[in-house]
């Protein structure tokens, strides 16, 4: 087990709590330490030379204006390490975020920390200064079930209520997000769930793919691609969307089907009294997804706003990038804070370039053989053939060939033609179809 630990003490590692926060399960966020050899922030065991790939990771947020052993922990999410490397004098923690996770007493927890680390955590003196490890590493078996639960329903949000009675977040203005992708049922569809999609500033984002409006009968099929809410224009809930594993975009989208983004909010500082509202626009930096309406506001301390996608443009593949975003700078003379953490997604369509070709290349062959079947002058050949086997002549191996096909053809006279016609139809409409638009 691998504990990193996040402070917030610069606006780097600040976004690094609002980005672990906001981010869907199976998306990668890179945690950086410093290399310092006065004061050390990773422990010896917890190096790019004792970290392994797939190790398990629980992040978790420290407060630093806590002094000597009245260090306080706030577990975040847990995670799996997918690489650590040391470069230019810093360390890097590359991170699969997974469950969301809580702690029923932050005082017990912060004990259990300050146990198995026997206080080398990073802690500050009485003069001020930060010493002590961010990151250590527990060899064999771990206990932290006893003082962390995973709770993907609630977890976030009992975190989150958490962070936001630190002295640290009452400085600027935060807004706590949380993204989920997922694929939706159909507005016509009010029986069936969606499935999830597996692929935020103190809020919850959600995104979800349709069926199509026809479909009455069968549930949306999985897409490769980050967790289910419900889908306030259909009333049904969607399974999330998972991010493709080992790729370097994070989701695949379907031109041509429909997408909800579900942004699930809490912003503890919020004034209700004033009958504000905070702007909260959908990006997407190569618009490409179709997004339907690119703007919504918050009006509460906590909520959820949607937005619709439905990629449309003609492409093979364009890799684009979605990412919310608050035109406002400040509010009450704070900054506003949340993740400008963007979620990668390639555009593609429905079939690849190798079976699109493949298709292509099929039809082409049954127009060429509807037409070849068509034309052949079978009865003319059938006579002559005969007339070479009565006068004894030796047939090629064309000759044959020919002559079976022909006496094929008489046999079934009365459906080849007909059956040519299906196969000249069919390979036509789907030619026009993967090639172009007819123009009629």
């Amino acid at each position: 087990m691998i504990y990193l630990f996040v402070t917030g003490k610069s606006s780097a590692y600040l976004d690094d709590i609002f980005t672990t926060l906001h981010l869907p399960c199976g998306m990668r966020h890179c945690y950086i330490y410093p290399r310092k050899d006065d004061s050390p922030t990773v422990a010896p065991d917890a190096d790019e030379k004792a970290c392994h790939e797939g190790d398990t990771v629980l992040i978790s947020y420290f407060d630093k204006t806590a002094v000597s052993d009245e260090r306080l922990y706030i577990p975040l999410r847990y995670g799996k390490l997918n690489s650590c490397e040391l470069s230019e004098g810093q360390f890097y923690y590359d991170v699969t975020l997974q469950e969301y996770c809580c702690a029923e007493d932050e005082a017990a927890y912060s004990k259990h920390i300050l146990g198995i680390s026997k206080g080398t955590t990073r802690r500050q003196d009485e003069n001020g200064y930060q010493n002590g490890y961010l990151v250590i590493r527990l060899e064999g078996a771990w206990t932290e079930d006893e003082f962390v639960q995973k709770d993907p329903a609630q977890g976030w949000s009992r975190t989150v209520r958490l962070l936001a009675d630190r002295a640290l977040f009452q400085e600027v203005y935060p807004v706590f997000t949380k993204l989920e992708l997922s694929r939706c049922p159909s507005s016509g569809d009010t029986s069936k769930k969606g499935k999830r999609l597996r692929a935020v500033c103190g809020s919850k984002l959600e995104l979800s793919r349709c069926p199509s409006s026809g479909d009455t009968s069968k549930k949306a099929k999985r897409l490769r691609a980050t967790r289910a809410g419900k889908s306030e224009h259909t009333n049904q809930k969607g399974k999330a969307l998972t991010p493709v594993e080992d790729k370097e975009y994070g989701y695949d989208f379907i031109i041509g089907k429909e997408y909800t983004v579900h942004l699930t909010y809490i912003i503890p500082l919020f004034n209700a009294d004033t009958m504000s509202s905070i702007p909260v626009s959908l990006r997407d930096s190569r618009d490409v997804c179709g997004v339907l309406q690119k703007e919504y506001f918050m009006g509460s301390r906590q909520g959820k706003v949607e937005f619709r996608l439905w990629p449309v443009r003609k492409t093979d593949v364009l890799l684009t990038s979605l990412a919310i975003s608050i035109s406002e700078n400040q509010i009450n003379n704070k900054s506003i804070r949340y993740s400008k953490k963007a979620i990668d997604v390639r555009v593609r369509n429905r079939l690849g370039k190798g079976w699109k070709y493949a298709l292509q290349v099929l039809c082409v062959t049954g127009v060429c053989v509807s037409s070849f079947l068509t034309a052949l002058p079978y009865k003319d050949i059938i006579d002559k053939t005969t007339a070479l086997i009565a006068a004894n002549t030796s047939l090629t191996g064309l000759q044959r060939i020919t002559y079976e096909i022909s006496c094929l053809l008489e046999r079934h006279s009365d459906v080849y033609g007909l059956l040519c016609g299906i196969i000249m139809s069919i390979s036509t409409f789907l030619l026009v179809k993967f090639t172009g638009k007819a123009k009629l």
